[in-house]
């Protein structure tokens, strides 16, 4: 199996590094994210947790403190989150967290007869994958901001592909990370915890917010126009749809 991250750099100042895993093959990757200032380092997600662990990321400074966070709980996001001593996430998926099993990951049935590695290195067998128990050291509900003393991220609750999803907002990047809310591909919305209604709540927020580029979990990184355009493109696609009025992104 190939180790190692595939390191792309999208952001000078603050230090923002784009992830993913060699072993993985590219259709299946998912991206995460280190952001790295003079005092703290964050990681947004990480990935399947294949090949690779926590001495891999690419920090200038190697003990300096880094925080996890998730932007939710599915298998691809969380690979290697138990490895990091402080990690956060919103409280609706805090039991996943806690006991990450194969079907509240979605690890069952998705990579079930699925080539997620790279050709020739086999396939991933359930009855033996384990995923480890991450409990969170602490929450994140909307409007909360990590400071990161260069800079900031503004937690923006974006619930929908599942149900404690969250967005990270970075002004002082012009970034917003949308893990798998808004990306260019398919945005599963009927999948246990999801809601196609969050969703499009969900990206009425998102277009609100200021942000020149949009870092998702999956696919290529877009810009506002691009990520403007999908969010319509999702809207046309799902139709006419009455939002339920109780729908709380709080």
């Amino acid at each position: 199996m190939k180790r190692g991250l595939i390191v792309e750099a999208i952001c000078r100042q603050p230090r923002v590094l784009r992830l993913s895993e060699a072993c993985i093959r590219p259709q299946e990757r998912s991206y995460f994210y280190l952001i790295e200032t003079t005092t703290r380092s964050c990681l947004i997600d990480s990935g399947w947790g294949l090949g690779w662990t926590i001495t891999d990321l690419p920090l200038h400074v190697s003990d300096r403190p880094v925080t996890a966070i998730a932007t939710h709980s599915h298998v691809d996001h969380i690979g290697r989150l138990a490895a990091f001593s402080d990690r956060l996430a919103h409280a609706e998926e805090s039991a996943v967290y806690a006991a990450p099993d194969h079907e509240a990951t979605q690890a069952w049935p998705y990579l079930e007869g699925r080539q997620l590695l790279n050709e020739g290195d086999g396939q991933i067998n359930l009855s033996t994958y384990e995923i480890a128990p991450a409990p969170l050291t602490g929450t994140l509900s909307d409007g909360d901001v990590i400071d990161l003393t260069e800079a900031r991220l503004e937690v923006v609750y974006t619930p929908g592909h599942s149900p404690g999803s969250i967005s990270l907002r970075c002004p002082e990047a012009d970034l917003v990370f949308t893990a798998d809310v808004l990306h260019a591909g398919p945005i599963y919305d009927n999948i246990p915890g999801a809601s196609r209604a969050q969703v499009l709540t969900s990206h009425e927020r998102l277009s609100s917010l200021d942000f020149a580029y949009a870092a998702p979990g999956h696919g290529p990184m877009l810009n506002r126009a691009q990520a403007l355009a999908r969010m319509t493109s999702y809207r046309d696609l799902c139709g006419s749809i009455r939002l339920p009025t109780n729908t709380s992104l709080a």
